[in-house]
């Protein structure tokens, strides 16, 4: 004889709480039974999102470095409007890349580290504090190094 499932709810509804939790458990488990490995690969690039966002610390510009950032897009403008872009992308790729992992790259100068572009004879020298990474130059890979060092001081 077959029960309705109206029957079988209203008995479910009598069992504690932890045996009808087991037993909703056990009812969805019993509807994947087929593995969407899309979804599955989805979930698992938005978990680690998450976690690299948990772990990111903020990132903040010296007032100098965000001007030396500003003039040398405007110097790769004049020249060519998709070399500016370029280089924007790439001062977003370190910002993104040192928030993330800060001590990924190598120690420069006493309590410095420096991220160099790809595209570009640039590097973004930064120190990480507490709570935050800070900027300290947007600075050419081969004109007046270490011009930045006295702004470690502030």
């Amino acid at each position: 004889m077959k029960r309705d499932t109206a029957e079988i709810l209203k008995e479910a509804l009598t069992l504690p709480p932890e045996a009808r939790a087991a037993l909703a458990d056990s009812l969805l488990d019993s509807l994947d039974t087929e593995v969407d490995e899309d979804a599955e690969a989805a979930w698992q690039r938005e978990i680690q999102r998450r976690m690299r966002e948990l772990d990111s610390k903020a990132v903040y510009f010296h007032p100098e470095a965000l001007r030396e950032a500003e003039a040398a897009v405007a110097w790769y403008r004049e020249r060519s409007p998709l070399a500016a872009a370029s280089f924007l992308v790439e001062i977003e790729r370190a910002v993104q890349a040192v928030s993330e992992s800060p001590g990924r790259w190598p120690v420069f100068e006493t309590a410095t580290r420096r991220y160099p572009f790809h595209r570009f004879p640039y590097w973004v020298i930064y120190r990480e504090r507490e709570k935050a990474i800070e900027v300290l130059a947007v600075a050419h890979a081969r004109r007046r190094p270490g011009y930045w060092r006295i702004r470690k001081g502030k």
